[in-house]
């Protein structure tokens, strides 16, 4: 029986870019859906919310997370359903994985490293939970990848740079493209590579290079950037203990999706 790779979350955007990747590559994967309409040979149904009715197929090698409630907004509005997913769903469907051999990889988020974002407080509600578990064969089954905002070269960028510039944030990101993300999450799932991950774009925007501009979907963007742009040391040693966090920067966004 050939193993396949379980998706988790097969409705994300994310999960678009990983199936074509696979289908490149010609790996055999199992997506979950919340529609049942969408169940099919490729498809099975899953509800986090639900954990009594959890099933993991026998033929999974290796699974990938990446469902739970997106956003900030999202994150507000369904804050009691989005708080049971990080904090319970996830870290006990996980644990399910590893007790059957499964190799895991948590798709979180560099928002972490935002106090003030909900979002990442409830994917950090996550990690915490993930990385409380102990136990050799646990520990060499668990990856986690933080990337920072995932972007499309298209209009869906241009609004959320305009939501961004709404808000007076006088500040940097590192977009990094969702094919750039999917790319490195494929490699790590192929070598079943343990560790924390950061992964960013290498350009740095800035907001306050925003502020100034009337932007419209039509226009073109001049954004201030600089390359080389070395990460700030990450400040979870109480969460992480000893275990290595690795920074990854892509070098251009220069991919059309």
């Amino acid at each position: 029986m050939k193993k396949k790779t379980l998706i988790v979350g097969g409705d994300s955007k994310m999960s678009k870019y990983l199936v074509k990747k696979f289908k490149e590559k010609k790996i055999n994967y199992l997506l979950t859906t919340r529609r049942k309409k969408k169940m099919n040979n490729k498809n099975i149904f899953l509800n986090l919310l639900d954990l009594k009715k959890i099933r993991i197929p026998d033929d999974i090698n290796s699974a990938i997370i990446l469902a739970g409630i997106d956003g900030e907004n999202n994150s507000k509005r369904e804050y009691k359903n989005a708080k049971n997913i990080s904090g319970i769903a996830i870290p006990y469907l996980i644990k399910e994985l590893i007790k059957k051999n499964i190799f895991v990889i948590y798709l979180s988020t560099m928002s972490i490293y935002n106090k003030n974002s909900l979002y990442g407080n409830l994917r950090l509600l996550a990690e915490k939970k993930i990385l409380n578990k102990k136990g050799k064969k646990y520990n060499k089954k668990i990856s986690i990848i933080r990337p920072s905002k995932n972007v499309i070269l298209n209009n869906s960028l241009i609004k959320w740079l305009l939501e961004m510039r709404k808000r007076n944030y006088n500040n940097y990101f590192q977009p990094i493209l969702f094919s750039d993300t999917a790319n490195f999450i494929l490699k790590i799932v192929q070598k079943e590579k343990k560790g924390i991950f950061n992964v960013v774009g290498k350009k740095v925007f800035y907001y306050k290079s925003l502020k100034n501009n009337n932007l419209t979907q039509n226009q073109k963007i001049k954004i201030q950037y600089k390359n080389n742009f070395k990460i700030n040391k990450p400040t979870l040693t109480k969460i992480i203990g000893n275990k290595k966090i690795k920074n990854f920067i892509f070098k251009n966004l220069n991919e059309r999706n």
